[in-house]
């Protein structure tokens, strides 16, 4: 008999000795209503009503409709069987059955306990919920079941029947198991454990007012535990420390600063066109320069000597803001006080004011900025935003990614050279928090060694 994997929890996957299989809608339908039948067999009227629909209602006994099921079962066990496996032998029986006062063929699929994810789901599932079970074990077991399951089950099968019936019975375990996992976690004290499940059952019921409830009542104990410091990790191999904490970045003490700035360097907030006041960039305009954007505009021209524009728009395609087009990735280190704000410019200014990026000029800009930092910023700490997300966004980018993508640019300018800075404290404001999974960042971490590279590379 082939070795087989068979999964259904989320849309059908088939694996025939370790390598994926493609599978054919048909075939693929007939496969899920048989792992719905969960061991029985399945009468060849039932799976012709299944298969074809809209062809109306048929005779057990009319020729053509088990000649068409017949040809889709010859189709599975192609799939699923070893070369030259007699029919009593498939993984696919055929067994008489009467329905009604009339006799069938009818269809049974024989696998083993692990070789259908939805059969080892429940197991697990079952099995962490034991009596006697300790709270670590059926942690894991947990944990275990709910890698397996990648979306709504046996989507290929339309939900009546023992069908709808074994829908039901997977999706309650689903959500007995994720509740029964934040509750062992939140006692064990992995609360971040415990949120990201939470978040995980509030995503799939959005509508659920107690699913959102719950998800805010684990962010809140787990601020109170950690504080304003939200991860930290040393990275003893570049002698610098990264910290992750919730706060506003002008008031980050004793640190060098970043500010996200367009391609053309704008600064004025008014109406709100060019820069939004709430904006990074338009709070440094209103809360460091008091709102004197002459005299950051000087400082930034100061700055730029030396850089080659791009281009200069013309009055006529850009009516409004500054018409010098900086590259993406461009760098102004601007002296404040005792600390210094570098200025990069990531996004692009579009002539209707919309600033567009991308994750490459995004990663681009983030590689230029700690080397103009290392050649600035005195290996003094710097704090810097979650650039890229907000008004700037970069599209189709998660603020699970973009902080990634800062750690990442972070410490390979390490590897490379001298580290930027002793200390890179990423400034995460409440709304940010909304955004980054905090947990996934973590494992992400975790998995990094002294040198910020990942373990086993």
């Amino acid at each position: 008999m082939a070795r087989l994997q068979i999964n259904v929890l989320g849309p059908l996957l088939l694996e025939v000795e370790g390598k994926p299989v493609g599978v054919p809608p048909l075939s693929a339908r007939a496969l899920a209503l048989l792992v719905a039948a969960d061991g029985d067999s399945v009468a060849s009227s039932r799976m012709h009503q299944e298969l074809w629909p809209a062809s109306g209602h048929h005779s057990r006994r009319d020729r053509s409709s088990r000649t068409e099921v017949q040809q889709r079962i010859l189709a599975l066990r192609r799939l699923l069987d070893a070369e030259g496996v007699a029919p009593e032998k498939s993984v696919v029986r055929t067994e008489p059955v009467v329905v009604g006062s009339e006799s069938e063929s009818a269809y049974r699929l024989v696998c083993g306990p692990d070789e259908i994810d939805a059969v080892r789901f429940e197991r697990l599932v079952v099995d962490a919920m034991a009596a006697g079970q300790s709270a670590s074990r059926s942690c894991e077991l947990l944990q275990e079941a709910l890698e397996l399951w990648r979306g709504d089950p046996l989507v290929a099968c339309e939900p009546v029947g023992f069908v709808a019936d074994r829908m039901r019975r997977l999706h309650g375990l689903y959500e007995s198991a994720c509740s029964e996992l934040i509750q062992i976690q939140t006692e064990l004290g992995r609360i971040d454990e415990a949120l990201a499940t939470a978040v995980r059952i509030a995503d799939r019921r959005p509508q659920d007012p107690q699913a959102r409830a719950q998800v805010a009542e684990l962010r809140g104990r787990l601020r109170a535990r950690r504080g304003d410091e939200l991860l930290q990790r040393q990275f003893t191999g570049l002698r610098a420390r990264l910290s992750v904490v919730r706060g506003d970045l002008f008031e980050q003490k004793a640190a060098n600063l970043v500010v996200g700035f367009c391609d053309t360097f704008d600064t004025s907030t008014e109406r709100n066109e060019l820069i939004s006041a709430e904006s990074v960039q338009g709070q440094l305009l209103h809360r460091l320069y008091g709102g004197d954007v002459k005299t950051l505009d000087r400082e930034l021209r100061r700055g730029l000597r030396g850089v080659v524009p791009v281009v200069r728009e013309s009055p006529r395609d850009k009516p409004k803001g500054k018409r010098t087009r900086y590259p993406v990735g461009t760098v102004v280190a601007l002296p404040h006080e005792d600390r210094w704000i570098f200025g990069v410019a990531y996004t692009r200014q579009r002539n209707d004011l919309v600033g567009e990026s991308s994750r490459e000029e995004l990663r681009l800009s983030l590689e230029q900025l700690w080397v103009a930092i290392g050649r600035r910023g005195q290996l003094k700490p710097v704090a810097i935003p979650l650039v890229g997300s907000r008004l700037s966004r970069v599209p189709g980018v998660t603020g699970t990614e973009l902080l990634l993508l800062i750690v990442d640019t972070f410490v390979r300018a390490g590897w490379t050279g001298s580290v930027a800075a002793q200390e890179l404290r990423i400034v995460l404001r409440q709304e940010d928090l909304e955004t980054v999974d905090l947990p996934a960042v973590e494992r992400y971490l975790s998995g990094l060694d002294e040198d910020g590279r990942r373990v086993g590379e």
